[in-house]
């Protein structure tokens, strides 16, 4: 039930962007109401500053559930006891994180799921921070609306690719699926960056998200599914630590690199190049977005590389089963 389990984590982790999204575009309405309100413009009763209030409720609602949950007490002197047991040891720290990383770059699923999910989300984590310029600047749409239009496909493509993973768990050859959707991911990303118009973006952005769902749960699967429990605490620590540090320098890179090929296009190209007789508009956002695409179409032919062994005993296993009676 891995498949199974890691779909549910995906749902709890990233289930609640569609409504998030769409929770945004009805907050329009409630500033338009709230902005006459004494005190509103101190406020900021505005769209943005709702979304921030309602995320604030949000986590008060958390702790009020958490405060609630009956947990058990433990005596004075278990208290005691178990802070006296407890001693830190940072040299067996240090081992058990040169083990752990050790064992990845030796064992080639482990090793071609991390960078291909590192890698990954260097890439798809520009979305985040460029979302907004893209669809003022490229899609011609209000850059609130706008984003949250292809949020709301990415969270639809995501739960598309969780459930479609799950109901073909049983079926599919989980590393040729997990390669397939690392290249998928990339030219999902880099023809939706390619787009004009907010409908065709979003639809590719929805395929994005597919292609992401079915990355992150067979990602996930083939880690457990590999790793023995002696490791197995150890490779997840590195795991969540790398794909923690990709998406941070994502979200810190691809607003100055926009920036940066902003500036370069406009000086060299006056933002507008001719293909075959078209003219197109070349944006810092939108080179931005290409190159986070072409770096998840690496991250792929890095996991393909890396697991070809792998492959090619999935597909000798496939073959011998289909032939026999």
């Amino acid at each position: 039930r891995l498949t199974s389990a890691n779909s549910l984590s995906l749902v709890a982790a990233y289930g609640t962007i569609p409504l998030a999204s769409l929770l945004f575009f009805a907050l329009a309405n409630v500033a338009d109401s709230l902005s006459g309100l004494p005190g509103a413009e101190a406020l900021r009763f505005d769209q943005e500053a709702l979304a921030f209030y309602v995320d604030a409720a949000t986590f008060a609602f958390s702790a009020f559930l958490i405060w609630r949950i009956a947990l058990p007490t433990r005596s004075p002197q278990e208290r005691k006891d178990s802070v006296e047991g407890r001693r830190v040891d940072l040299m067996s720290t240090f081992r058990d994180l040169k083990e752990g990383w050790e064992f990845i770059f030796i064992h080639p699923v482990v090793r071609a799921v991390i960078v291909a999910l590192a890698t990954g989300l260097i890439g798809g984590g520009m979305l985040i921070p460029l979302g907004p310029v893209f669809a003022e600047d490229v899609l011609r749409q209000d850059p609130g609306d706008g984003f949250a239009s292809l949020q709301i496909a990415l969270g639809l493509g995501v739960a598309a690719g969780v459930v479609l993973i799950t109901l073909g768990q049983d079926r599919v050859r989980k590393a040729h699926v997990f390669v397939l959707s690392v290249f998928g991911a990339g030219v999902s990303l880099f023809l939706a960056a390619s787009m004009t118009t907010l409908l065709t973006a979003s639809l590719l952005v929805a395929f994005l998200g597919l292609f992401a769902g079915t990355i992150y749960v067979l990602g996930f699967t083939l880690l457990h599914e590999t790793v023995d429990d002696e490791f197995r605490g150890r490779i997840f620590a590195s795991l969540y630590t790398v794909v923690r540090l990709c998406l941070i320098i994502a979200l810190a890179i691809g607003p100055a690199l926009a920036v940066l090929l902003n500036g370069l296009s406009e000086e060299w190209f006056n933002k507008t190049i001719s293909v075959f007789g078209i003219d197109i508009f070349i944006p810092g956002a939108r080179l931005t977005l290409w190159l986070a695409a072409s770096i998840m179409i690496l991250a792929g032919v890095l996991a393909w590389y890396s697991m070809r062994g792998v492959l090619r005993e999935q597909a000798a296993d496939a073959a011998e089963a289909e032939a026999r009676p």
